[in-house]
C-alpha cells in the first residue's frame, strides 16, 4: 500500500510541475511593494572599512637575472599610493611569486584601500578598472618608475592578468540586517543592500511582505476559486484537479488492493 501511495503522490507532483512549467513567471504585483517597509540603504561600512583587491601579473627580466621584490615593492607603492589618484591607499602585502631565477615571473599581491576613499576618489566602477583593473593600465603604473622600468617589463598580456576584489557584502553585510540581499561590484566600489522583495523573491504574482531586515521576507501568494500558488515564493501552481486527481489515484489503488485481496483470499487452496 505504500509503494502505491508514492506512486500517487509523484504523479501529483508531476502534474503539478508541468503547471508551473506552463505558467508565466510575474513578480511583485504591478512592481509596488506596499508590505515592504525595510528602506534601501549603502553597505554597513565605516571610515576604517577596508577592502582589498588582489592582482597577479607576469613580469619578465634581464638583467638582473634574480627578481628584486625590493624594487618591485618600491614601484608598486608608488603607483598604487600617488600616482594612480585612488583615494585611500593604506599598503601593498602578501607579495607572493613563482620561481624568483626564472624569467618571467608571475607576482601576486594584494592592495588595500579605506573603501569610502576609495569609493568617493571614483565616479563609478570604471574608474576602478581603468586605473588598478587592467593589465595594460598596471603596465603603464609599474613602468612608470625609473629604476623598476629600467630593469622589468610587465606583460600586457590578458591570459596572464588577474584582478579580484573581496566581497564586502561577506564582511560587512547590510546595515538593516541579514536577510537583505547585498549587491556589489567586487572589481568596483559600488555597493547596495535592499529587500529581497526588489530581486525577484516572490513570483507569480504573490505580494511580498518584509517589515525588518533581519526576518525573511514572506510571500502571499494568490488564489481563486478553483486555482492557488503554493510554496515559500509562490512558485508552486495547483489547480483544482489536481487533489482530486491525487485523491481519485489513492482511492484506485486502494480498491486494487482490496480487491486483490480478496481475490487471493477466495482463491486460496484450503488447508489440509
Amino acid at each position: 500500500m505504500v509503494v502505491y501511495t508514492k506512486l500517487g503522490l509523484q504523479l501529483f507532483l508531476i502534474c503539478a510541475i508541468f503547471a508551473v512549467s506552463t505558467r508565466k513567471a510575474e513578480g511583485q504585483r504591478d512592481g509596488l511593494y506596499p508590505f515592504v517597509t525595510v528602506n534601501d540603504s549603502q553597505l554597513n561600512a565605516n571610515n576604517v572599512t577596508t577592502k582589498i583587491f588582489t592582482t597577479s601579473i607576469r613580469i619578465s627580466f634581464s638583467n638582473p637575472d634574480v627578481f628584486s621584490s625590493a624594487t618591485f615593492t618600491s614601484a608598486v607603492q608608488n603607483y598604487y599610493g600617488g600616482r594612480s589618484g585612488l583615494g585611500g591607499f593604506v599598503s601593498v602585502a602578501n607579495i607572493q611569486t613563482t620561481n624568483v631565477n626564472i624569467s618571467p615571473v608571475t607576482v601576486d599581491y594584494d592592495v588595500t584601500y579605506l573603501y569610502l576613499q576609495l569609493k568617493n576618489s571614483v565616479v563609478n566602477d570604471e574608474g576602478i578598472l581603468n586605473t588598478i583593473g587592467r593589465a595594460s593600465v598596471v603596465k603603464r603604473g609599474l613602468e612608470s618608475d625609473t629604476n623598476f622600468n629600467n630593469i622589468y617589463n610587465v606583460s600586457e598580456n590578458v591570459q596572464s592578468f588577474r584582478f579580484s576584489g573581496e566581497s564586502l557584502c561577506d564582511k560587512v553585510g547590510c546595515p538593516q540586517g541579514n536577510h537583505m540581499f547585498c549587491n556589489e561590484a567586487r572589481q568596483g566600489a559600488s555597493g547596495d543592500c535592499r529587500s529581497p522583495c526588489k530581486v525577484g523573491y516572490c513570483v507569480n504574482a504573490g505580494w511580498c511582505i518584509q517589515y525588518h531586515g533581519n526576518t525573511l521576507p514572506i510571500c502571499s501568494c494568490p488564489s481563486d476559486t478553483s486555482t492557488w500558488y503554493v510554496g515559500q515564493h509562490c512558485q508552486v501552481y495547483v489547480h483544482l484537479w489536481m487533489p482530486i486527481l491525487f485523491f481519485v489515484v489513492v482511492f484506485l489503488i486502494l480498491v486494487i488492493i482490496v480487491l486483490a485481496f480478496c481475490f487471493f483470499y477466495h482463491n486460496k487452496p484450503p488447508e489440509k
